[in-house]
């Protein structure tokens, strides 16, 4: 059987190489319709031997989809983008298969597509069904100005073969525009047929992927009620729908939704995964346990577009973070086990695994572990280190680096910063010197600034104050650079002295403020920190500015007070909060459970405050809190 690869592409010189280099080793015949574009790309298809024909584009997918089928000559079709690559493995695998006696009977096969939505990682890729290989008999054509679907077919089945597709990657979105060509197109076939489901179901997924989630929530409750049981996409309509409750944080609408599709895809290992993800931020453990549980019965969600890694590595992922947060640390350690033995090669599956381990006082096992990672995954040391940090693993790095030969700059960096972590503040300055010569102007302020505050902590004054001067003595407009020097001029001379605003605004103030607080933060254990606090912030200053300062890092123990008087915060919130704290504050923990007593009191969910309040007592109990909590 012979093999016609039919495409349409415009200005696909980055993608079209990759492309026709693995494919034409598959197919005997290429066959590329060319909608105008203005690069390389017309001479690269000719150079791999394609039938190139240039056609004005229309805005219709279809038309210039069966333009290309028009041209073919070969048996099958199968239908690829320029951003679509079929390696060796399915490309063997699609020579064999059709050789099959039963092939004879079928018209079309529908394969997997595997859309990675991260750069370099094969584990981050969302998985859908598309019917791309078909007989060339001149009765099957596609239908449809955009997302063309393929009609005129008799019988089509499923075979196990996988196109990996990169056109869902932020930067390929970007630099082709993708979301506002197809919404415009979505929007004027609606225009000629409004109550075409599918179009509607497409425009949903596009403010979907546009990250506009409301947008999206209310196209897809506006069309899920007509649907009559047949529609392919239905189960992804549902999941969307989920996942887009989940980004406006609405977890007990996704654990509804969750329940309604789970009647009609019970097998749907997505949508178990969904609710064992609202389940875990609502705070229902328990339950949260069990629809993992089904996850890893139910394994990778062959049938359905799915998020890879849901029937495996991630609900054991999530496992161990609840087992973490029970308090329950073996079990913890024996999902993580699994996990790494399935990714043995994730910086931060393997540094959540030697958290835990050390938790466990596993020390030297840990060390062993680490320098055989560095030793066979050495391209990944940086992100290993990197990972480290997060988890405030600064021995760890302190040993790592001084048992490996080479690292690099932005390892040393890391080192330099665990460091000041470490209060070994002599040896950060010895690295950001030695730094300062091997960076950019923008880096050197970074640099500067850690110099100055290491040797401000040494109580070596005069010598922070000399190394500063340069840049004191430098005019800038660089309001970042401005509001550092304030902060620094004032912290050598006077706590009292007047703050100089010289002419910034308000607004840069507090920008370039949030950034130095970033910048800050090893420094949290140190009197700075504070320092800082009662002089660039006001009694206005809420918990939502610091959620923007510090994200999902953990907070300085001097800022404690602003979560405590922010009524708007939820008692869950704020326990995550008090997890992350370095030095986990007993003013913030008393606050949470006379909050969460209060809470009791006043009539809230029983189960959902407790359960809260609970996996506090685990973490600081003593009689007289069990008293108070029972």
């Amino acid at each position: 059987m012979s093999i016609s690869l039919c495409m349409i592409v415009k200005n696909e010189e980055l993608n079209l190489p990759s492309n026709l280099q693995q494919a034409t080793k598959y197919v005997d015949e290429i066959v590329i319709i060319d909608t105008g574009s203005s690069d390389n790309t017309i001479a690269i298809a000719k150079k791999y031997g394609a039938i190139v024909k240039e056609i004005s584009w229309k805005n219709d997918f279809a038309k210039a989809r069966n333009e290309a089928i028009k041209h073919a000559s070969k048996d099958w079709i199968l239908v690829l983008d320029a951003d679509e690559i079929l390696y060796a493995k399915e490309g063997l695998k699609l020579k064999d298969f059709l050789k099959q006696e039963y092939v004879k009977k079928i018209d079309g096969f529908i394969v997997t597509v595997c859309n990675y939505i991260e750069p370099n990682n094969t584990v981050s890729a969302e998985k859908n069904k598309s019917l791309r290989l078909f007989r060339n008999n001149n009765i099957i054509k596609y239908e449809g100005k955009v997302h063309e679907q393929v009609k005129g077919y008799s019988k089509i089945s499923e075979i196990p073969l996988i196109i990996y597709h990169s056109g869902y990657l932020k930067t390929e979105i970007i630099r082709k525009n993708k979301q506002k060509r197809n919404r415009e197109l979505l929007q004027n076939s609606l225009v000629k047929d409004p109550n075409n489901l599918y179009y509607k179901y497409h425009l949903a997924i596009n403010s979907y992927s546009d990250t506009k989630y409301q947008e999206a929530i209310d196209l897809l409750e506006s069309i899920i009620p007509f649907f009559g049981g047949n529609e392919s996409y239905a189960p992804r309509a549902y999941k969307c729908l989920i996942i887009s409750y989940k980004q406006l944080k609405n977890f007990n609408k996704m654990v509804n939704i969750a329940n309604t599709a789970l009647k009609q895809w019970p097998d749907y290992t997505d949508l178990h995964y969904l609710k064992a993800v609202a389940l875990y931020n609502i705070g229902n453990y328990g339950q949260a346990l069990s629809e993992l549980t089904k996850c890893l019965e139910l394994g990778e969600a062959v049938v359905y577009d799915s998020h890879s890694g849901v029937g495996s590595t991630k609900p054991l992922l999530l496992m161990a973070n609840i087992y973490y947060e029970l308090g329950n640390i073996n079990s913890a350690i024996e999902k993580l086990d699994k996990l790494v033995k399935i990714l043995p090669d994730s910086p931060s599956v393997y540094a959540y695994y030697c958290d835990l381990l050390m938790k466990s006082n596993k020390n030297e096992l840990v060390k062993k572990l680490l320098l055989n990672y560095c030793n066979k995954y050495r391209q990944l040391v940086d992100d290993l280190i990197n990972e480290l940090y997060l988890k405030k693993l600064y021995s760890l790095i302190d040993y790592l680096i001084n048992n490996i030969k080479e690292i690099s700059y932005k390892s040393a960096l890391k080192y330099s910063l665990a460091c000041v972590h470490l209060k070994n503040y002599d040896t950060a300055v010895k690295n950001f010197r030695i730094l300062l010569n091997k960076v950019s102007e923008v880096e050197k302020r970074k640099l500067t600034i850690n110099i100055f505050l290491c040797l401000w902590s040494l109580g070596r004054i005069d010598e922070a104050k000399s190394f500063i001067n340069d840049l004191l003595n430098k005019e800038t407009n660089d309001s970042n650079i401005q509001v550092f020097l304030m902060f620094a001029n004032s912290l050598i001379l006077n706590d009292k002295q007047e703050l100089k605003k010289n002419n910034l605004s308000e607004k840069q103030i507090k920008e370039a403020v949030l950034l130095l607080v970033r910048e800050l933060e090893p420094y949290q254990n140190n009197k700075i920190m504070n320092y800082l606090k009662v002089r660039f912030f006001t009694d206005n200053l809420q918990a939502s500015d610091l959620i923007e300062i510090f994200d999902e890092r953990p907070i300085p123990d001097c800022f404690v007070d602003i979560y405590l008087k922010d009524t708007n915060l939820s008692l869950l919130f704020k326990y995550k909060r008090f997890m992350s704290l370095s030095n986990r504050s007993e003013t913030l923990y008393n606050f949470l459970i006379a909050e969460g007593c209060g809470l009791l009191s006043s009539g809230a969910t029983l189960v959902k405050v407790y359960s809260k309040l609970s996996l506090c007592y685990q973490i600081k109990a003593n009689k007289v809190r069990r008293n108070y909590l029972e």
